[in-house]
């Protein structure tokens, strides 16, 4: 087995079952001179040596279930859910001698997320988008959500206060994710 075909087998034991195209595309980023018609002959080989298992599938040919497993086009749902996890964790578990922890993770929390989340709405595929692109995007829309989530508290029975806003952020949050996962896994059927 030479290089291309072992690092075909990693990305396959990483992600599980894929199609020809999908395998393509995750090889394609760490050799971008790499051509469809090469991962069509690695994946025969793989099959052929018993390493892998060949299967004609309908188009799309994944479940939601299977999508979520794949960690390279969804690492930014894991990131997100779980940075959003500890920042609520350290607001309200951690004592106060850790304060500039929370101000940072608050702050950071605040100006980036629901913003990031949103920019993954609007944006399902990287259309060309680089990442420095895509942090700056989102902190603009967060700049924009956030003073709409506060002028809605605002006129309900809980107010402007700490606990509101972290669960108002923390659901918006969430929300646009689950928009958002739902677009790219569309996306993703449709290539």
């Amino acid at each position: 087995m030479n290089g291309l075909d072992e690092q075909a087998l990693k990305y396959l034991e990483m992600n599980g079952p894929m199609s020809v195209k999908d395998l393509y595309e995750g090889l394609r980023i760490v050799n971008p001179s790499i051509s469809e018609a090469e991962v069509v002959d690695i994946a025969f080989r793989l099959a052929e040596n018993d390493k892998a298992k060949l299967e004609d599938t309908p188009t799309g040919g994944r479940s939601f279930a299977e999508y979520l497993k794949l960690l390279d086009r969804n690492i930014w749902l894991y990131v997100l859910l779980a940075l959003s996890f500890l920042t609520s964790l350290a607001i309200y578990v951690l004592p106060s001698e850790f304060e500039v922890l929370r101000w940072v993770l608050g702050g950071i929390f605040v100006l980036l997320f629901p913003g990031y989340a949103g920019v993954q709405v609007l944006f399902p595929e990287s259309n060309g988008m680089s990442l420095i692109e895509r942090l700056a995007l989102s902190v603009a829309l967060s700049m924009a959500f956030v003073p709409l989530v506060g002028f809605l508290l605002n006129y309900t029975p809980w107010g402007i206060a700490l606990n509101p806003v972290i669960i108002s952020l923390v659901l918006l949050t969430l929300g646009l994710s689950a928009i958002a996962l739902y677009r790219r896994y569309k996306a993703h059927l449709n290539r």
